[in-house]
């Protein structure tokens, strides 16, 4: 027969497991930047849309660089050079143009680990990129490009 007290130390030793694993190892949900409005990226305009509407609209820009310089992304320091090039088939780039990029980045879920890594089977990630060629001189947008990543 077992015992109230064993049963009462299996319970609490339960507890104390699942406390740890997901209290202490579990990785709570991250935010970068804010949301980007998709109606906002929608009323874009080449030519006629400004860089103060831009500001305006999509608030400080993750960052802003001209070619050959390097952009932050959420995983690191990458060059702007191939986002001109993407530009460059539809846009007049010169040495005015100005990617002003803005990231929303988002985990939703919980992951952890125990004996076997879940983060994969749990956690949920969202990248919102917009970015905006805009002429210094002009002050207006020559072009945009939009990409959503999810997982």
């Amino acid at each position: 027969m077992i015992r109230p007290q064993r049963i009462m130390e299996f319970k609490y030793s339960v507890i104390a497991l699942v406390t740890i694993f997901f209290g202490g190892c579990a990785k709570p949900k991250f935010i970068i930047g804010k949301p980007i409005s998709q109606e906002k990226v929608n009323s874009i305009q080449r030519g006629k849309t400004t860089k103060q509407e831009i500001i305006e609209w999509f608030g400080t820009p993750s960052g802003i660089v001209k070619k050959d310089e390097k952009m932050n992304l959420p995983k690191g320091k990458i060059s702007s050079d191939p986002f001109f090039d993407l530009f460059s088939t539809r846009c007049d780039v010169t040495e005015n143009s100005r990617i002003y990029y803005y990231t929303f980045a988002r985990r939703k879920g919980y992951g952890g680990h125990l004996f076997v890594p879940i983060d994969n089977l749990i956690s949920r990630y969202n990248i919102n990129m917009l970015l905006i060629l805009i002429n210094e001189n002009t002050s207006t947008v020559e072009g945009y490009l939009q990409d959503f990543v999810e997982n």
